[in-house]
């Protein structure tokens, strides 16, 4: 039990890394407003595949949603240009879980 809270507080812990890392990736570059566009953009395609996904999954929610798509993310970090979308994903599914909270 202590071993899965310690192992949930980690990837907590490394979800707002990636997530504070990609936005200072682009406020270095000079690419703010790309990141808020990109967010936006983001969020508004995660709500319509959620929207979908409840449609087979009625009994879920939005945090069974935001679970599996951070299982399948994690299967696919392995470029930066991958981590940054990645950073920009977590970012829209945070903004959006917390919009329905």
């Amino acid at each position: 039990m202590q071993h899965q809270l310690l192992n949930s507080i980690l990837i907590i812990i490394n979800i707002e890394l990636i997530k504070k890392e990609t936005l200072d990736h682009y406020i270095s570059e000079g690419k703010e407003n790309y990141y808020r566009d990109r967010v936006e953009i983001l969020k508004e395609d995660l709500k319509e595949d959620f929207r979908k996904w409840k449609e087979s999954n009625p009994q879920k929610q939005f945090s069974d949603y935001k679970n599996k798509c951070i299982e399948e993310m994690k299967t696919g970090m392995q470029f930066l240009g991958e981590i940054l979308y990645i950073g920009l994903s977590l970012t829209a599914l945070g903004e959006i879980e917390e919009k329905n909270d």
